[in-house]
C-alpha cells in the first residue's frame, strides 16, 4: 500500500515545479514514516538536473525541504508531547510506568549545547529516520528551541546529501536504495528499542531507591 502511495507521490513531481514537489513531498514523507526518506530528495535532485538548473540551485531546494520537514516535525513533536500524557494516564499503570519516570528522563534534556548537537546529528545522519526522532523528542520533552534549531540545520545537511546524489546520478540510489532503506528500517527499530530500554531502566532504578 505504501509503495503505491509513494509511486503516486513521485508521479506528482512531473506536474509541479520542483520546489512545490519538494515542499509537499517532504512534509508528507515526515508524517507518513513508512515512505523511504531518501527517495524524495534524490528525486528532487534529479528533477533539478533534468530542468537544467545549476548545482547551486540545490541549496534552495534543500532550504525548501528543511522548512517543510521542520513544520511536519513540529506537528509530530507536539502530538507526541500531548499524547504521552493521555496514554500514560490511561495505560501506564498496566506497564508500571508513570509520568515521574518520563519526567526523570526529561530532566536529562536541559536545553544545553549537547541537546543542540544531538538533534543536529540525528537529523543530519542519512540513515536515521526522521519521524521517530520527532516523536521521541516530544515524548521525552526535549526543549523546543534545540529541537527546532537542530532539526532545521541537520535536515539541511541531510537534504544536501540526497539532493547531490540525485543531481549527479540517480543510478547510485537505484543501486543502493535497498541497502539505504534497510539501514533506515534497522535504525528505526533501534530507536524504539532504546526508548523502551530507557523507560525500563528508569523504572527499575526508581524501585531500587
Amino acid at each position: 500500500m505504501f509503495e503505491t502511495f509513494t509511486d503516486k507521490l513521485l508521479s506528482f513531481s512531473s506536474h509541479v515545479p520542483v520546489e512545490v514537489f519538494t515542499f509537499i513531498a517532504a512534509f508528507v514523507e515526515e508524517i507518513i514514516a513508512p515512505i523511504p526518506s531518501p527517495v524524495i530528495m534524490t528525486t528532487a535532485g534529479a528533477l533539478a538536473n533534468s530542468q537544467g538548473n545549476a548545482m547551486v540551485f540545490l541549496f534552495w531546494i534543500s532550504l525548501v525541504g528543511a522548512v517543510s520537514k521542520l513544520l511536519a516535525s513540529w506537528i509530530l513533536y507536539f502530538v507526541a508531547d500531548k499524547a504521552e500524557t493521555v496514554v500514560l494516564t490511561k495505560y501506564g499503570k498496566f506497564f508500571g510506568i508513570d509520568h515521574s519516570i518520563v519526567d526523570k528522563i526529561s530532566t536529562k534534556f536541559n536545553g544545553g549545547v549537547g541537546d543542540y548537537f544531538t538533534m543536529f546529528a540525528l537529523r543530519a545522519i542519512p540513515v536515521v529516520p526522521s519521524a521517530p526522532v520527532s516523536v521521541l523528542a516530544g515524548v521525552f520533552k526535549v526543549k523546543l528551541k534545540p529541537f527546532l534549531v537542530g532539526t532545521f540545520t541537520g535536515t539541511l545537511v541531510r537534504n544536501m546529501f540526497y539532493l547531490y546524489i540525485g543531481f549527479t546520478g540517480v543510478d547510485f540510489y537505484d543501486k543502493h536504495k535497498n541497502g539505504l532503506d534497510t539501514a533506515e528500517s534497522y535504525v528505526q527499530i533501534g530507536l524504539v528499542l532504546v526508548a523502551i530500554l530507557t523507560l525500563v531502566y528508569f523504572k527499575f532504578r526508581k524501585k531500587l531507591k
